[in-house]
């Protein structure tokens, strides 16, 4: 057994994130109060090629501000990829639109185009939907080119969700600028960290500046409290933000080290019939956030459960594929547009360990422990 637990993605803080820490609240008084806010939204910028960054206290609140910058209410329909982390839908209820369900595809495990242009050919034109919030699921992308040809056509908004996807690439271009509004996460388990916290980023000068107001309890730009609309605590903390910058220092080494772990599991799992460790689409290069196995069920029935309990006797952390939102008890009567990808995908599949940290031998003990779950050795 591995006597220290082998984590799923435990971050790794860098001696520059404790001395950065130390020396802002060393020097922190009324009049810098906001200052690493400022200097980390400028970093990001420059890193995600956006021209526009609002630092907010999470990513759920971040779609929950860009919808409602979007003018998203009730009655309005947006369409949510069904196989992502209840996060990305649970902001639709918040402004009490309605979430429409489509399965994804098979090859890349994000939004089904197809399926999309299908519903849209049904749809009466006062029933289309608003919205699109698509997620770049364990840091991969879909077809943004034809998605967003797609949309233009039905005159709907793309929103990214990006929380997984920070340095992943789409033909050449940050995978958050492919939508009009996106959104990313610096939560404990995210590329980068801020121990919780996200970003808005948009081309959209209006966007931006509306979504801040929203953040900052939609205070009206006058030296007294003075509130039009209701507003949110959703500001970042200074103290957060100082770390997210030092973190994004060390972003190119972390996904050079993600991407070679990702390929160490390639190299000693794909070679096996049944056995498929997710790589990149033709059009992307991938953060490898999150390295996916998935087991054929013909070949190694119940395999995902095998794999799962073994590694757990071993100590060592795996997780299920996000349960597709179809089948979560709170979107039992949402519609949904299926053809059973997500379910299966869910039922014969596993997140691996892929901290940037983790060793080599590390990753061949968790490897040797999956084949041997299977009667492989």
């Amino acid at each position: 057994m591995t006597k220290k637990r082998v984590k799923l993605s435990y971050p790794f803080f860098y001696e520059s994130d404790y001395s950065k820490i130390l020396d802002y609240l060393k020097s922190i008084n009324q009049s810098n109060f906001s200052d690493e806010v400022d200097i980390f939204e400028k970093k990001l910028g420059d890193y995600t090629k956006a021209a526009n960054v609002v630092a907010v206290s999470s990513g759920t609140s971040a779609l929950h501000l860009a919808l409602l910058a979007l003018e998203i209410s009730e009655g309005d329909k947006v369409l949510i990829p069904t196989l992502t982390f209840a996060a990305t839908a649970f902001p639709v209820k918040y402004v009490r639109a309605t979430p429409v369900f489509i399965d994804i595809e098979d090859s890349t495990w994000t939004i089904n185009i197809d399926l999309i242009e299908k519903y849209l050919t049904n749809c009466d034109p006062e029933d289309y939907p608003k919205a699109i919030i698509v997620v770049d699921l364990f840091g991969r992308t879909c077809d943004y080119n034809r998605l967003s040809t797609l949309c233009d056509k039905y005159n709907i908004k793309i929103i990214v969700d990006a929380a997984e996807s920070l340095g992943t690439l789409y033909k050449d271009n940050p995978s958050t600028t492919q939508g009009l509004i996106s959104i990313v996460s610096f939560n404990f388990n995210k590329i980068i960290t801020t121990t919780g916290g996200g970003a808005i980023l948009t081309n959209q000068r209006p966007i931006a500046e509306y979504c801040r107001k929203l953040a900052n309890q939609a205070r009206e730009n006058v030296h007294w409290f003075e509130h039009e609309e209701i507003g949110f605590n959703y500001r970042l903390s200074p103290l957060l933000a100082t770390l997210g910058s030092s973190q994004l220092e060390h972003i190119d080494e972390i996904l050079i080290d993600r991407r070679k772990i990702r390929q160490r599991y390639v190299n000693n799992l794909n070679s096996y019939p049944g056995i498929e460790v997710i790589e990149d689409s033709l059009w992307e290069r991938s953060n490898a956030w999150l390295t996916n196995v998935r087991f054929s069920g013909k070949i190694h029935p119940q395999g995902r459960d095998k794999v799962r309990e073994n590694l757990e006797k071993n100590n060592i952390e795996s997780r299920y594929v996000w349960k597709p939102l179809h089948l979560q008890p709170i979107f039992f009567d949402a519609k949904a547009v299926l053809d059973g990808t997500a379910e299966r995908i869910y039922l014969q599949s596993l997140c691996l360990p892929s901290g940037s940290k983790l060793s080599i031998s590390q990753v061949d003990e968790i490897c040797e422990k999956i084949l041997s779950s299977l009667d492989l050795l």
